[in-house]
């Protein structure tokens, strides 16, 4: 059974590794009692999400912020491919 009481580095892995996977039930509880008494972490998995919204969004449209036009095309395609986007990437 997952302990109750989280520290911070640990609701950040958890809020973290719950965007690519489920959570089970006792990590789901513990986190968000932590989330509860934590303004921090509750604005860093609020945050989280935004990011994490906003590059699905990014990848979807098929807009590339300079910082990713440096990417090569084989790493924009394996970052479209986890995010479940069929757009091919270009190639610069």
């Amino acid at each position: 059974m997952a302990k109750l009481h989280l520290t911070c580095r640990e609701a950040t892995e958890l809020l973290s590794r719950g965007l690519d996977q489920p959570l089970g039930r006792p990590e789901r509880m513990a986190l968000w009692l932590h989330l509860i008494i934590c303004r921090g972490c509750s604005h860093f998995g609020r945050n989280l999400r935004v990011l994490r919204d906003r590059i699905v969004t990014g990848v979807r449209a098929g807009t590339v912020s300079s910082s990713a036009q440096m990417l090569s095309a084989a790493a924009r395609a394996r970052i479209g491919a986890l995010f479940g986007n069929a757009h091919k990437p270009r190639d610069q």
